[in-house]
């Protein structure tokens, strides 16, 4: 019978104790995507990421390598963002998704090469990454340095199914 009480008093207890939110920045996943739309074509990186909160992590930078595959020059998009976390319900808040979208015209074929995601902060100026994920690159500069040209058409969004508010 002790062994029963201990079992649903340690239950019991369990159930007590409030779920604390998400405690350190990270990122997840990381998804490219091509699509059609109208007449363009729409390559995308969709980052998800959880433990987020307001008190360090108030910018996102992603940057893309891509590669014409017709005349085989190599473009670099990126654009840094900042953003301030409103929470709903810290019990499941802290997570959430940003797309990352360049369009072209159908005619040009456009390749992903390699990507950068960070979260970080501004230093005078200076973005200095705190949490990066990168795809066949060891940093931003790698990225932007092996590309010849920016392109210049590009817009980070907001995830739709995203637990926080961005303002």
């Amino acid at each position: 019978m002790k062994k029963w009480m201990w079992i649903a008093a340690v239950v019991a207890l369990g159930c007590a104790v409030e779920a604390k939110g998400p405690t350190k920045l990270e990122i997840t996943d990381v998804r490219d995507y091509t699509r059609k739309e109208n007449d363009e074509r729409v390559l995308g990186l969709e980052v998800s990421f959880g433990g987020a909160d307001d008190t360090l992590d108030n910018y996102i930078r992603i940057a893309m390598r891509l590669k014409d595959k017709k005349s085989k020059k190599i473009y670099y998009a990126e654009d840094t963002l900042r953003f301030t976390l409103k929470t709903r319900d810290y019990d499941v808040a802290g997570y959430g998704s940003y797309e990352y979208q360049i369009s072209h015209p159908k005619s040009q074929r456009l390749k992903l090469t390699a990507y950068t995601v960070e979260f970080g902060l501004m230093r005078n100026g200076d973005f200095a990454p705190q949490v990066s994920d990168y795809d066949d690159v060891e940093s931003f500069s790698e990225l932007v340095s092996s590309a010849t040209d920016k392109w210049t058409h590009s817009s980070i969004t907001y995830g739709k199914n995203s637990v926080h508010y961005v303002h």
